[in-house]
């Protein structure tokens, strides 16, 4: 990944954010029910990395 990343976006499949962090350090999601995610990375050069996960 390039760079540091600055935000980090976590949404349900229906598109509702449940959790964000801005700045991002590390970072630990709890308490979400089971299910599929979208998560969201923004890194510091501008990059935007997508990808699907189960929690």
């Amino acid at each position: 990944m390039e760079g540091d990343v600055t935000s980090l976006t976590v949404s349900d499949m229906a598109g509702k954010t449940v959790f964000s962090a801005v700045p991002v350090s590390d970072t630990v999601v709890t308490g979400l029910p089971g299910g599929l995610y979208l998560v969201r990375a923004v890194t510091a050069s501008g990059a935007t990395i997508v990808c699907k996960t189960a929690f």
